[in-house]
């Protein structure tokens, strides 16, 4: 892949992989595949380059799902190629505040530690 194809490539998975996650999740709840209608729609929505669909199309499609649009795509990327160029500019996810609520019994387990010794008399 040359630099300037594997520059626009990333510059496109960054828009799509800060935007396309919480669309989707927004419009159809939080599922591990989506229909290519909903990626699109999506797509449009966050006002993506509709050339770099494919990257979304990796992401939320099964790899069959993805071949049987990959001739009809405009800018045409392996299935791993967009897969991984999205992959690799998702934002990391925060854990969430109720990982450990407070009073959770469970912190020194967590924390991997251990009951303390009872006091000397």
């Amino acid at each position: 892949m040359g630099w300037i194809r594997r520059f626009r490539l990333n510059r496109a998975a960054r828009h799509y992989a800060a935007e396309l996650p919480a669309r989707l999740r927004r419009g159809w709840g939080s599922a591990e595949f989506y229909t290519p209608e909903q990626i699109r729609t999506a797509a449009r929505e966050a006002r993506l380059d509709m050339r770099f669909i494919a990257l979304g199309y990796a992401a939320y499609l099964s790899k069959p799902e993805f071949s049987s649009l990959w001739l009809h795509l405009p800018r045409v990327f392996t299935y791993e190629e967009a897969r991984t160029a999205f992959r690799r500019h998702v934002p990391p996810q925060l854990p969430s505040a109720g990982a450990n609520p407070p009073g959770d019994t469970n912190l020194i387990i967590a924390a991997g530690g251990t009951d303390p010794a009872p006091p000397p008399n």
